[in-house]
C-alpha cells in the first residue's frame, strides 16, 4: 500500500512520501465532502421538514381547539432583510404580536399568530394586518387543551408550511444524493490518480 493507516485511521508516512500524503488528503477529502457534507445538509432538511409537520399537526388541530379572550400587549412591524444571488436585496415584513389570555384564573402569554405565518413582500399588507390590532386590543385566543402555553389568533395553517416542507426536503434530497455521488466520484479520481506515473 502506497500510505498506512494506524487504528484510529490516522495516516503515517510510508518510503513513498508523496502517495501517504496524497492518501491522507483524499481520505479528509472523503470524509468532508463524501460524508460530513451530505450529512449536514441531511440534519438540517431533515430539522426543518419536522418542524413543518409539527405546524401541519397543530394548524389542523388548532380548527377544534377551545377559545378565550385575550388582550393585545405589543405589536409592531419588522423588517426581514434578504440577499438575492445575484446581489439585490429584498425586504419583508413580519407582524409580531404579544399577547395575554387567562384560563381558569391563569394568565398565559403568547406571540403566535398562525402556524406556519409566512412574512409579506409589501409594507402595506402587513401594515393592513397590524392594524387589526391596533384597533382593538381585544383578541380571541385559540389554545391548545393538552398544553395551554400553545396558543395562536389564527386557527389554521399558512404558506410558511409548504415552504418548510418544500425546502427541508431538498435538503433531505440533495444530502442523500451527494452521500452516494461524492464517495464514488472521489473514489474514481483517486484510482486515476493513483495510476499516474511517478514524476521523474
Amino acid at each position: 500500500n502506497p500510505f498506512t493507516t494506524n487504528i484510529d485511521g490516522a495516516c503515517f508516512m510510508t518510503d513513498q512520501e508523496t502517495p501517504a500524503a496524497a492518501g491522507c488528503i483524499a481520505i479528509a477529502i472523503m470524509l468532508l465532502f463524501g460524508r460530513l457534507f451530505p450529512l449536514c445538509f441531511m440534519l438540517s432538511g431533515g430539522f426543518v421538514v419536522w418542524n413543518g409537520i409539527e405546524d401541519y399537526q397543530h394548524g389542523q388541530a388548532s380548527h377544534s381547539w377551545p377559545s378565550v379572550q385575550g388582550w393585545v400587549q405589543e405589536s409592531k412591524i419588522r423588517s426581514v432583510r434578504s440577499h438575492n444571488s445575484d446581489g439585490p436585496t429584498r425586504t419583508h415584513y413580519a407582524v409580531q404580536v404579544v399577547y395575554k389570555y387567562e384560563i381558569e384564573g391563569n394568565e398565559y402569554y403568547g406571540s403566535k399568530i398562525r402556524f406556519g405565518a409566512m412574512t409579506h413582500n409589501q409594507k402595506n399588507e402587513a401594515v393592513s394586518e397590524h392594524k387589526q390590532y391596533l384597533a382593538d386590543p381585544r383578541v380571541t385566543v385559540f389554545y391548545n387543551p393538552d398544553d395551554r402555553n400553545d396558543a395562536v389568533l389564527v386557527p389554521g395553517i399558512g404558506g410558511g408550511v409548504w415552504i418548510s416542507l418544500l425546502i427541508g426536503g431538498v435538503f433531505v434530497l440533495v444530502g442523500s444524493i451527494t452521500a452516494f455521488l461524492i464517495p464514488n466520484t472521489l473514489r474514481i479520481l483517486g484510482k486515476k490518480i493513483m495510476e499516474l506515473p511517478d514524476a521523474d
